[in-house]
């Protein structure tokens, strides 16, 4: 399977997320490692890109309205998470833990007018959260995926067959992993479905997830500045999703409560 990173490229930020996958490959069948060339590299030029194999992987895409397939989606993060306290890697070229990132600015786009006021808010809130979260919790890092959602995560005989796209793979909190991907597998509509949650939350655990029990009080949140964080970084987006960000701003409203992932 031929893979393609569009320009502007990263080379730095390339060989990091290779060497990460094929660290990671020895520890997960889901995970398959970019192809070796014989010069010992794993791209190549392609006109303005550059490109990679990859073996082909069987199955789909999960489907999140699937309980086996948000099933198996837990068990590998699970298992992701546990594999990656294992990997030895420098820290990113590129991207920075969620306390030390640097965050888009507050402008509403015109598909996004009349949200102006609600996003300024939200984003003020994520800001100030995050660092209150990063001050008295201290939550737990790791090697996590960083848009673990059921597009990248493929599914077959009610198990996983790959973990796909890793460029947003880096050291960070492991709870803001689990919160993403619980609130892109455990929605239904614009709400979160708390018994799918605690479902994917007892798979994660049963397959040795790391992300602390004590630290899922800070789920629901994390979803939150999660949610703002997209809309904020829509506009910048090679293809924005108006739709999808009006999902998003929806679904922070109903997730104010501040409440565990857990409860119902």
């Amino acid at each position: 399977m031929l893979r393609l990173e569009l320009p502007p490229v990263d080379e730095a930020a390339l060989a990091w997320e290779h060497a990460a996958t094929r660290q990671l490959a020895r520890h997960l069948p889901e995970v398959c490692a970019p192809v070796i060339a014989q010069d010992g590299r794993t791209w190549f030029p392609a006109g303005e890109s550059v490109a990679w194999l990859m073996p082909l992987l069987p199955g789909a895409s999960a489907d999140p309205a699937r309980a086996g397939d948000r099933d198996a989606a837990a068990a590998a993060l699970g298992r992701l998470h546990a594999a990656g306290a294992a990997l030895e890697l420098p820290p990113h070229p590129r991207l920075k833990p969620l306390p030390r990132m640097r965050w888009p600015p507050a402008a509403a786009p015109p598909q996004l007018a009349e949200w102006a006021s609600e996003i300024a808010e939200m984003r003020a809130w994520a800001m100030a959260s995050v660092r209150r979260i990063a001050a008295e919790r201290r939550p737990r890092e790791g090697f996590i995926h960083g848009d673990f959602f059921p597009g990248n995560v493929l599914v077959a005989a009610g198990g996983t067959t790959g973990i796909i796209d890793w460029e947003e793979a880096h050291t960070d909190w492991l709870s803001w992993d689990l919160a993403n991907a619980l609130g892109t597998f455990c929605f239904a509509g614009d709400e979160l479905d708390h018994a799918a949650a605690r479902r994917f939350l007892a798979a994660y655990r049963r397959a040795g997830g790391t992300a602390p029990r004590a630290e899922e009080d800070i789920l629901m949140p994390l979803m939150r500045i999660k949610r703002i964080l997209e809309v904020l970084r829509a506009p910048t987006d090679r293809e924005p999703r108006w739709q999808h960000q009006r999902h998003n701003l929806r679904a922070l409203r109903r997730l104010a409560v501040p409440t565990s992932v857990i409860s119902s």
